[in-house]
This record gives C-alpha cells, sequence and structure tokens, in this order.
C-alpha cells in the first residue's frame, strides 16, 4: 500500500469541514492531517508542514481560498489546491483556475457524495490537472 494523500482542509464554516473530515477519515488512502477555517491560516500551514493536497473554500473571510491559493502553488509547488465551492459564477471559478488550483468541486445541495470528493483529490494528487465534477471552459 502507497503511502496516503496528505489534506489539509480550509473553510470558514466548521459543519462543513468537521463533515469533510469525517467523510474523508474512513479513506484508507487519505489522511487529513489538519483543518483551518482561512486562508491565511492554510497558507502558513503548509508552509511549515507540506500536504499532497489542499481542500480549501473558495469565499472565506480575510484572505480568501484564491488568494490563498495562488500563494500556496507560488511557496509550495508540490502542493495541489482543490477549491470546493457552491457558487458557479464563472469569474470565480476562472480565478481559481489562473490562481492554480488544480481543480474544483462544485458542492450542490444533495448532489456531492463523500466518493466525489475522495475521487477529487485523488485525481488532483496524482495529476495535477483540472478535473472535477463540473469544471469551467473559457470561451474563446
Amino acid at each position: 500500500m502507497s503511502a496516503p494523500i496528505t489534506v489539509l482542509l480550509a473553510d470558514d464554516h466548521a459543519v462543513v469541514r468537521e463533515g469533510i473530515g469525517l467523510i474523508l477519515s474512513v479513506e484508507e488512502d487519505i489522511a487529513v492531517l489538519a483543518q483551518v477555517s482561512d486562508g491565511a491560516a492554510a497558507v502558513a500551514y503548509v508552509q511549515e508542514h507540506p500536504v499532497d493536497v489542499v481542500l480549501m473554500d473558495i469565499q472565506m473571510p480575510g484572505v480568501d481560498g484564491i488568494d490563498a491559493a495562488r500563494q500556496i502553488v507560488a511557496s509550495c509547488p508540490l502542493t495541489r489546491v482543490v477549491m470546493l465551492t457552491t457558487f458557479e459564477r464563472a469569474d470565480s471559478l476562472f480565478a481559481a483556475i489562473d490562481a492554480g488550483a488544480s481543480g474544483l468541486k462544485l458542492h450542490v445541495a444533495g448532489g456531492t457524495t463523500p466518493s466525489a470528493i475522495s475521487n477529487c483529490l485523488d485525481v488532483a494528487e496524482e495529476t495535477g490537472t483540472e478535473r472535477a465534477s463540473h469544471s469551467a471552459t473559457r470561451k474563446a
């Protein structure tokens, strides 16, 4: 068995962080190392404790997920960032990709399964390419 994918969860809603942490805790190939409530804490954590993947909300107070992703990708290029969001605004999705996010997982009430989150982390860690359940395509 290979080493588990190490993950940092970043979301300003404790119930979301804890829920995703609980979901991922049953996955043998994923190890959630920490949970933080904002982008600044995510950047600081990753700089001190490298992880394979950061699963992060786009909209958080203070340093948002997009700015945090940009900082994480610049300072820790081997860390993949997967953005988790409930917003379908194209500008936010494109901004996340431009910031260096490896993936986007659009959370739709009643439509995101635990395996979908796990699969998104697997793909981001293995390939580093943008492959989420809902991806955005920029018009030429």
